[in-house]
Formats: C-alpha cells, sequence, structure tokens
C-alpha cells in the first residue's frame, strides 16, 4: 500500500528481547516477524506506559509477560501525524490491555521559540560577520533577539537548496553517522519527527497522584518543580523535629533483615556499566540487548530512504559503537556474532517489495577494507577478537594497571599468556581474553635488544615462529629449554656457530637480517607484528587474519595471479589486442612459462622484431600494473609541472652526507651506499655493501647510519645529511617509540649523531642523489661486497662530473 496507513492490535507476536519477561526470546520467530512488518513498510511506533501487554500465570506459577499488542505504521502516516502517541492502557479483566492512538493535533506552542544553533546558518555568507558583532556587545538577552531574527532571514534562503536542507534535517536527526551518500533529506526529515515524538512529554503523574495530560497545567507543573528545586530557602534544622518521617510497617522491616537470595542478586546486579556480570554457563540471550539496540538503529523503515552508501555507512557505525564496549570485555558467543552480521547484511542489501534484497557479493568480499575491493564492514567476530586482543596486549606488556596486576596474580602466578591453561573455574572474562591471544598469539613477537630477557627455543622472536618447531623430536630432550638468545649474541652481532645443525639453512637467515642494537643499549621488547610502530590496535587485530591481498586491484574482479596480472586481465587483454597478439594460436597458453617462451622465441632460440615488441609490451605491463598499485588505484598517468632539481654543495666549513638504499625486492638483495663531499664538492670518500634480503626502508636507514659512523671515522663534525627517503627523514626526527618495528637502528643512529657539533637531516629528490644510488646498487649486485673507497667507482664519475657543474635534472 502506498497511501499512509496505520495498523494496531494483537500481533501475537514480539520484536526485541525487552518485549518478554518470564518467558524465552526466539530469534527467529521475531526476525519473521520483523520480516513481515518490513515488507508492508511498517515501523513499531512505540508506546508510552507498561512496556508488557499481555500477561499469564503458567505452569510453576511463573508469570509471562509479553508486549503483543501494538501500533506500526509506515513513514508516510508518521509524517503525516507527527503528534500521534500511542499509550499503553490498563485493564481490569482481560490478560491483554487496550492500546489507544492519540492523534494529537497541529502543535500550538506559547511563548517565545528556544535558541538553538541550526549547522545550516554557517554557510549563509553574513554568519561571521553576525557573529563577531554579537560577541562584541555585552551578552544580555538582545543577541538572542539579533539572533532569533537571523534565524527567521536565513530559513527562506537556507531551504531553497537541497544542499542546505539536507544538513539542516542532519542535525535535527541526530543522526550523526550517515555522513555520506545522496541527498537524504527524506531520510532526515523521518528521523526528526520520530526523535521528536520520543522526546515529547505526553503526560505527568502531579503531586496529588492524578495523570494529567493539559499542555498548560503541564508547563505550569515543570516550572513549579524546577522552580523549587533551584530556589534557595531559610528552612531552619530545627524544624526537622516537628516533620513527620515516613516509617516502614512490620512487613517491610522483615523484608530488609531478610537473606538476600541468589536470584535477587541476580536480578539487582546483572550488569556492571552495562556490561552483563556472568557466572556459570554463557547463554545468548545474556547478549540479547545487544541485538536489540541494533536492531533499533537499524530499522528497515531506514533502508528505504537511504540508498546503499548511506545504509553501508550508518551499518559500519552502528557496528563500530553499540556492540564495542562488550566486546572488550567479554567473549560474544559464536551465534550472537552471527546474528550480529546477520542484521548488518539483511540492512545493507535492503528488501524490495516484500522480498529479500539481492546481494550483489558475497560477504567475505563486503567485509574486506575498501583498499581491497570490500565495503570496510567487519565481521562481529573479528572485531570482539581485536578488542578483546587490547586487554591482552596490556597483560602482555605487563601495564602498571590494577586490573592488569589482578589478573597476573590470580591467574598468571609468575608464568605469562603463552603458558596459561583455561580453567572451568576461571571467570568469563578471564577466559574471553584468553581466546582472543590465542586467536592472536602468532602476532606477538619479540624485539631483540641484548637477548637476555627472549628465550631462545619457547619465545616468538623470529618471523618463523618459535625455534623449537623446527626442532627434531627426538632432539629436544637434550635442549637448554631455558636458553636465553643472548647465548647467541657476542660482540653486538649474532654467533650462529652451531646452530646449523639444529635450524635449517632459511631460519638461520632470517636470523641473521634481524637487527641488533651497535650504538646504543636496548633490552627486549614485545611488539606487535602487523604494524610499523609494533605497538597493537584494534584496527590491525581485525585484519589480522586476512593475509595478503590476492584480488587483482585493476578489475576486482578475479585472483591476481601471474597470467592474471600479465595477460587475462580486461587492462591487460586491450593492451595485447592494440598490439595485435591477442589472435595469436599460442597466447592462450595456460602455463606461463610455455607463453612467455613460445611468445619470445627462446623455445627455438631464434628473435625477431616481433618477440622484441612481446616482451616490451609485457615489461610495461608490469610497470603500469605497479604504477597502479603504489597509487592506490588512481590513474599513473598524470600530467604534472616539471620540477627542476640538482645537488647543492654544503655551506661553507660543512661536509655533505648523501646516502641511499637500493633492495632489488621489498624484500630483496639490497645494498647500502654513501658518499661524502666538501664545501667545494669534491669528493672526501664513499662506501658501498651488500647487506643482503632487505627491505627498502631498513636498507635506506641502515645506509644513513653507516654514513654517519664513516663520518665519524673521517674526524668530520658539522654535517648536512641528505636521503632521498622522506619516510626514513620522518622516523628519524619523530620520537619514535622503542616498539617500532626499525626502533633499533633508529635508536643506533640518535646515538651516532650526538657527538657532532652541528647536524641536519633533510630530503632530496632521486635526481639529485645519483651518486649514493649508484654506490648502493654496486653494494646490491655484489654479495659479500664491503668496501670503503677511497677514490670514486668509475661506475658513478658521470653523475659526479653532472653534481660538480651544477646540472640540473627534470623531475616530471
Amino acid at each position: 500500500m502506498l497511501a499512509p496507513w496505520l495498523v494496531l492490535g494483537d500481533f501475537n507476536d514480539i520484536l526485541l528481547p525487552n518485549e518478554v519477561k518470564g518467558g524465552n526470546f526466539y530469534p527467529r520467530k521475531a526476525e519473521k516477524f520483523s520480516n513481515h512488518l518490513d515488507s508492508c513498510s511498517l515501523s513499531d511506533i512505540g508506546a508510552k506506559g507498561p512496556l508488557y501487554t499481555w500477561r499469564r500465570a503458567m505452569r510453576n506459577n511463573i508469570i509471562v509477560s509479553k508486549r503483543l499488542d501494538r501500533a506500526v505504521a509506515n513513514t508516510d502516516w508518521r509524517d503525516l501525524f507527527s503528534e500521534a502517541s500511542v499509550m499503553n492502557l490498563f485493564s481490569a479483566y482481560s490478560d491483554h490491555n487496550p492500546i489507544g492512538v492519540f492523534l494529537g493535533g497541529l502543535h500550538n506552542k506559547k511563548g517565545s521559540r528556544p535558541f538553538r544553533l541550526e549547522a545550516a546558518w554557517t554557510q549563509h555568507p553574513q554568519f561571521p560577520e553576525v557573529v563577531r558583532n554579537a560577541w562584541r556587545r555585552t551578552l544580555d538577552t538582545c543577541i538572542n533577539g539579533r539572533l532569533l531574527k537571523l534565524e527567521g532571514e536565513l530559513r527562506k534562503d537556507l531551504n531553497e537548496t537541497l544542499a542546505q536542507e539536507e544538513m539542516l534535517w542532519f542535525q535535527k536527526s541526530r543522526e550523526q553517522w550517515v555522513k555520506h551518500g545522496n541527498k537524504n533529506t527524506k531520510f532526515f526529515h523521518a528521523q526528526t519527527v520520530v526523535r521528536r515524538k520520543r522526546n515529547k512529554i505526553e503526560g505527568l503523574v502531579l503531586s496529588n497522584g492524578d495523570w494529567c495530560t493539559d499542555e498548560v497545567k503541564l508547563e505550569d507543573e515543570a516550572v513549579e518543580y524546577f522552580t523549587n528545586m533551584f530556589q534557595s530557602t531559610n528552612r531552619n534544622n530545627a524544624d526537622l523535629d516537628t516533620v513527620d518521617l515516613p516509617t516502614l510497617d512490620k512487613e517491610e522491616a522483615e523484608a530488609m533483615t531478610k537473606e538476600v537470595s541468589k536470584e535477587e542478586f541476580k536480578e539487582s546486579l546483572g550488569k556492571y556499566l552495562g556490561v552483563p556480570l556472568l557466572k556459570g554457563r554463557t547463554k545468548c540471550a545474556d547478549f540479547n540487548y545487544i541485538l536489540q539496540k541494533l536492531n533499533s538503529k537499524l530499522m528497515d523503515w531506514k533502508s528505504k530512504l537511504l540508498n546503499r552508501a548511506g545504509r553501508v555507512t550508518l551499518a559500519k557505525a552502528v557496528l563500530n559503537a553499540i556492540p564495542v564496549y562488550t566486546m572488550q570485555s567479554l567473549w560474544v558467543p559464536e551465534q550472537v556474532c552471527r546474528n550480529i552480521d546477520r542484521q548488518v547484511r539483511k540492512f545493507i542489501w535492503g528488501s524490495q517489495q516484500g522480498k529479500r534484497g539481492l546481494h550483489l557479493v558475497n560477504w567475505e568480499r563486503v567485509t574486506l577494507p575498501k583498499a581491497r575491493g570490500g565495503l570496510g564492514v567487519r565481521e562481529a567476530r573479528a572485531t570482539n577478537t581485536a578488542l578483546l586482543g587490547k586487554a591482552a596486549w596490556s597483560i602482555l606488556r605487563k601495564e602498571n594497571k590494577l586490573w592488569v596486576r589482578l589478573f597476573e596474580g590470580k591467574y598468571l602466578n609468575g608464568t605469562n599468556l603463552y603458558f596459561y591453561h583455561l580453567n572451568q573455574k576461571d571467570s568469563y572474562v578471564s577466559k574471553g581474553i584468553v581466546k582472543a591471544f590465542r586467536t592472536l598469539e602468532s602476532g606477538f613477537i619479540s624485539k631483540i635488544g641484548d637477548g637476555e630477557d627472549t628465550n631462545l627455543w619457547l619465545d616468538t622472536w623470529t618471523k618463523d615462529g618459535p625455534l623449537i618447531n623446527f626442532i627434531q623430536e627426538e632432539v629436544i630432550p637434550m635442549l637448554d629449554l631455558n636458553t636465553k638468545v643472548s647465548s647467541i649474541i657476542a660482540n653486538k652481532q649474532w654467533a650462529l656457530q652451531g646452530m646449523d645443525a639444529l635450524c635449517p639453512p632459511d631460519v638461520l637467515e632470517d636470523i641473521e637480517r634481524i637487527p641488533l642494537p651497535t650504538h646504543s643499549f636496548a633490552r627486549d621488547i614485545l611488539i606487535w607484528g602487523h604494524t610499523p610502530n609494533g605497538s597493537y590496535s584494534a584496527k590491525s587485530g581485525a585484519s589480522r587474519g586476512m593475509g595478503a591481498n590476492s584480488m587483482c586491484l585493476r578489475c576486482r574482479m578475479h585472483d591476481e595471479t601471474i597470467l592474471h596480472c600479465l595477460r587475462d586481465c580486461p587492462v591487460s587483454k586491450q593492451i595485447w589486442a592494440h598490439f595485435g597478439f591477442a589472435n595469436s594460436p599460442q597466447f592462450n597458453e595456460e602455463n606461463v612459462l610455455t607463453w612467455i617462451y613460445n611468445l619470445t622465441g627462446m623455445k627455438n632460440l631464434e628473435s625477431s622484431d616481433q618477440d622484441i615488441k612481446f616482451l616490451c609490451v609485457l615489461y610495461n605491463i608490469w610497470k603500469s600494473r605497479n604504477a597502479w598499485k603504489s597509487s592506490g588505484g588512481l590513474d599513473p598517468v598524470i600530467k604534472r609541472t616539471p620540477l627542476l632539481v640538482s645537488w647543492r654543495k654544503p655551506r661553507e666549513g660543512f661536509w655533505k652526507l648523501n646516502t641511499d638504499g637500493s633492495a632489488l625486492g621489498n624484500p630483496g638483495p639490497a645494498g647500502v651506499g654513501g658518499i661524502l663531499r666538501n664545501d667545494e664538492g669534491a669528493w672526501v670518500g664513499g662506501f658501498s655493501e651488500y647487506i643482503g634480503v632487505r627491505s627498502n626502508m631498513f636498507a635506506e636507514l641502515l645506509a644513513i647510519k653507516k654514513g654517519l659512523m664513516l663520518s665519524l671515522d673521517l674526524g668530520l663534525r658539522r654535517l648536512e645529511v641528505e636521503s632521498d627517503c622522506l619516510e626514513c627523514i620522518k622516523l628519524i626526527k619523530q620520537d619514535v617509540g622503542a616498539t617500532h618495528q626499525l626502533g633499533i637502528i633508529l635508536q643506533d643512529i640518535r646515538e651516532l649523531m650526538k657527538p657532532f657539533e652541528s647536524i641536519s637531516i633533510n630530503h632530496i629528490f632521486r635526481e639529485a642523489n645519483q651518486c649514493a644510488d649508484g654506490l648502493a646498487r654496486i653494494g646490491s649486485k655484489n654479495a659479500g661486497m664491503k668496501s670503503t673507497w677511497e677514490l670514486p667507482p668509475s661506475e658513478i664519475r658521470l653523475a659526479l662530473l653532472a653534481d660538480a657543474a651544477d646540472t640540473v635534472f627534470e623531475r616530471g
């Protein structure tokens, strides 16, 4: 039905968990009832008075109360009768309470309208001037009048445009979470009508016990109540002797002194700060209040007034707000998490003509981050685990908090979460923290400083996990399981002699890549391995199990295999078709190596112009794909105004250090290099070194560290340092915590900077850093190389001449 309509009566069913007392709540039945209402575009109006409209004594004298009677209407009816209200009345004979619908009428408000700042005013060009003039005056009632007059003038102008009207209803609706999407004015207007009706005082019980709905009497009663509350009195304390104080009768006195039963205790102390106090077996019904709140916020009538982008935004805001306080304290049952996800899915996809909305993509894709092609909606279980992970992080870090000390003393008894086993008698809170930790355990690792606090075999301190996982079972009894990592560190370097007989070579290579402090002292520290700064966050915890993104960022339709990236992606197919390769009989070969061999002539050890063209197209597709990915999916071909850059000599009396790190992959075989020149631009010294398989960021920082060490060895104390890695410069200048993944090398750099009389570290573009780049490439291409250059190598002589001649390079 498209017209405004209202339905009221006995529906013989309930919608929310709080609508039943003494009986059971059945989510499936409630969902079915809700779906029927949604199919008719109806929503509950709400009611004042008693919550339950039906009650009956069942077996064992248990009284079951439910809200079976209600009034429901569509948004058109609620808009038409915005002042309407529903009252649950009392009944002396039937087990059902009658309900009354009072349509109200035009709201005749007496007196001046109270002043409220409207957000839409801020778009008026005269708004700043009016505010400045108002603040310059004495703060009195005339300002209120001026602003009220301004309000009247602005309303006519502001309501002319849809954008301003949307902002107006946005503020009035109090839906602070819907920030984007199409013009949602109808949604905000409907939400405002609902809020006004909910906040309206329909009646009061007067001091004489009478129920009053007369607006004039209600206003007088309110004024008198607050006047008596805030006005001062001169009552003498002696008057209390003449006041007749109420007393308890015999029955009430006995009830006060009676022993408190278990049921009374649970009923009166069921929650603390909104979180249920659970003991014994936990039931899904204990968490029904979460579903109830979600259902009230994600009502179907809202989905009909919002586009899909608005529904996604609202669903994410509600999911990130309502259950958070409970989820960071308790492990929510799996069934409750599934029900939460079901409600969110239902709201996002909506319904059409009484049928369930079409789910355009699967739920796994929806819950991926936006950068990976999803909508960024978090699953309830992942959110719950991530939030409890914050508590586990506090325990692992032994933070100085009362609850942490209590947990350690009651449950851990001198051990840690790694060795703690759940006990049936443990509290539900502790069980939730341990369960979350077990899920996140692989992400917590020890960053090695001196190695004294980390167990060599049992702790997780390498990316491969505890070393004991790689030890043969028959060897384990012969190991000293109390050995610390410090036992394989000598002179601030790894001493892995004898470890090759116990651990695989690739594990030992990973250990050698772990940096050790060489110029600073550092203790071992626990870090979270999924963030650059090493600190745990709920956001990183929620995405910890997603693994590497396998979806193609260009087409966002298929997994990015090698063949899909280079050939089968629609973007790549269009390029191959343009150059005439798509119709080749060998083009659709399924084996990637065979495909390349056939189309390059490598199979027959012959080559042609067409083979060279194939390789050029292949290389540029790969290059374009990487540029696309690094730009976050934006078109990498963007015209920019060329920037002219060149290398500059240091100030008089200073030396300049240029450094660079080069990794053939990230991570990959890497090298570092640096060059020192005086204030005339003349060569002073340089270095190149192969550093193994490293990341780009590590190589850049290590190059700066090596350059500082060389400068100190040469006695240079006034230094200008330049690097083309802006992120490294920021890390050095910022106060990065010890938990950072690269914290060890950053501490060494800061220690090395202290002996200098004057030192600065600045960013330089790569085009002006070609000498250092050449030295780093020498190191990355020569495994085992470690060289300090007294004279410049031939590979960088042209770059040196270009710098000496102040050659300008174009940076597009």
